[in-house]
């Protein structure tokens, strides 16, 4: 039995960053509409996508913890960059680890106040954490912005539940 644990667990884990990953923001998280980059941050914010893309085909081909390493640095060398700290929580609730995704969300939320989806997750998060009125407003704040119809009647559904 020993022998046939180990590759379960490496094939769960797999399939939850697959489920996390196709969870991932519907609307875009980049800089704020308004602000003009200069062709400079223009080429940084490809760089950061396509390193994100990268760390994210490792962390499908079986090496997750490779790929997590490499957002939390790409966090740590962009701090003022929201896309790194989403999906750093939302590795954070594919882990359990509620409390860290409620801090990496609220930076993305610091970061762009139109992160839709960072509210949604938050919201999750704290509703996880047993924390309701935090978690009824994220996720009252999500439904007030979203258009994504399927997402939010997930949210509606945990309101109630909150009820």
């Amino acid at each position: 039995m020993r022998n046939k644990v180990g590759p379960l667990i490496a094939i769960a884990v797999a399939v939850g960053l697959v489920v996390v990953l196709s969870l991932s923001p519907r609307t875009a998280i980049a800089p704020d509409e308004d602000v003009e980059l200069t062709t400079e941050e223009t080429h940084d914010h490809e760089d950061i996508d396509a390193a994100i893309q990268a760390a994210v085909e490792k962390i499908n081909s079986g090496a997750p913890m490779e790929g997590i390493m490499a957002i939390r640095d790409l966090a740590e060398s962009h701090p003022n960059d929201p896309r790194p700290q989403f999906y750093l929580g939302m590795f954070s609730i594919q882990s359990g680890q509620f409390d860290k995704a409620v801090s990496r969300f609220q930076k993305v939320i610091e970061l762009d106040p139109n992160a839709i989806d960072a509210y949604r997750w938050l919201g999750e998060s704290y509703m996880s954490l047993g924390d309701f009125e935090n978690a009824k407003k994220n996720l009252e704040k999500f439904i007030s912005l979203s258009e994504d119809e399927q997402a939010i009647a997930h949210a509606e559904e945990m309101l109630e539940s909150i009820k």
